[in-house]
């Protein structure tokens, strides 16, 4: 019992290390994607209206 409680409190600190509260980068907008990334090599409508970058 103990082991697997060691094993479980474990597992927890290591998966919610995959957690961030920062912004993910394909949340940014249009301007400052184009300016870190560069020109995108091909861009096609959306499902839901917005512009795809690829």
């Amino acid at each position: 019992m103990r082991f697997a409680l060691g094993w479980m409190a474990a597992l927890t600190v290591a998966v919610s290390g995959c957690a961030s509260l920062a912004q993910p980068p394909w949340a940014d907008d249009e301007a400052a994607l184009l300016e870190r990334r560069g020109a995108p090599t091909r861009v096609w409508p959306g499902e839901d209206g917005n512009r795809v970058l690829e």
